[in-house]
């Protein structure tokens, strides 16, 4: 969607103006939605002697109650279309971040959005987390904006930790279903670099083991799993430009050069 409003962006701008993004993160994202009274989630933190029991009342959204995640992603949504109703300003989201293509002759963006979420609907924004520039990174993820393209690229540390982590779980040999979770959805994060759908492959296999209910002792990995991970190691170490592509936001001008590029999925078969 980021690349899709730079590109409707530039249809409008003839005389080739160039871009810059602001990103914005909500502090605290799901702490700052009250929950109604008849609906406050009380958990049983501890009884004590005389067999009482003590509740911990929940007056905002907990990250783990049921269906948080749709009902903060419902306000975040009513926010950015806020914004781009009320300024006009194409507002991205994806949950708790906030990111948008700007013309660079509209210095003032960053101001007005601030002082809209702010000031006027009261909610909080990470000061040192908001970004105004040429590009901004979003897990680990660097978005740029220049005149032409959107590009998207995987940052060096987000890579090394990446690497580092696949080679630990496969020194271990072992790797248990939440650790999978997490690392498919990181990869699968990752995988937004790489052109076309390049990575799906191995990640079934990873996925495959995160929603696994078995109880096998050590969690062994096994040859598909061990295939899949050391396929994001080779790939993650290897040529720099793989975890690059760009979006042009641009029509092409006739008579240029244009070069294709075929990807496949066949990526574990020689």
């Amino acid at each position: 969607m980021f690349a899709e409003v730079a590109r409707l962006l530039a249809a409008s701008s003839p005389d080739g103006s160039s871009f810059y993004s602001v990103g914005l993160d909500h502090k605290e994202a799901y702490r700052q939605l009250r929950a109604r009274n008849d609906e406050v989630c009380r958990c049983v933190v501890a009884e004590d002697p005389n067999g009482a029991m003590r509740f911990f009342r929940m007056e905002r959204l907990s990250f783990g109650e049921a269906a948080a995640v749709t009902h903060y992603n419902a306000f975040a949504k009513v926010l950015a279309s806020v914004v781009r109703l009320g300024l006009k300003v194409p507002l991205c989201q994806y949950f708790d971040d906030f990111a948008a293509p700007c013309r660079s002759e509209d210095d003032k963006v960053l101001a007005d959005v601030l002082e809209l979420l702010q000031d006027i609907l009261r909610t909080t924004f990470n000061p040192e987390k908001t970004t105004q520039g040429r590009a901004f990174r979003h897990l680990g993820l660097v978005f740029a904006v220049p005149a032409e393209a959107v590009s998207i690229s995987l940052s060096g540390a987000r890579k090394s930790g990446l690497v580092s982590r696949l080679k630990d779980v496969l020194a271990r040999d072992s790797l248990a279903p939440g650790e999978a979770a997490a690392l498919a959805g990181k990869l699968g994060f990752a995988s937004t670099a790489l052109y076309g759908k390049v990575g799906r492959v191995p990640l079934q296999p990873i996925f495959r083991r995160a929603n696994s209910s078995s109880t096998f002792v050590g969690f062994k990995l096994g040859e598909p799993l061990e295939v899949a991970l050391n396929w994001w190691v080779k790939v993650l170490e290897g040529d720099p430009s793989t975890f690059q592509r760009s979006v042009p936001v641009r029509a092409v001008q006739r008579g240029c050069a244009i070069r294709y590029v075929l990807l496949t999925d066949a990526c574990l078969y020689g």
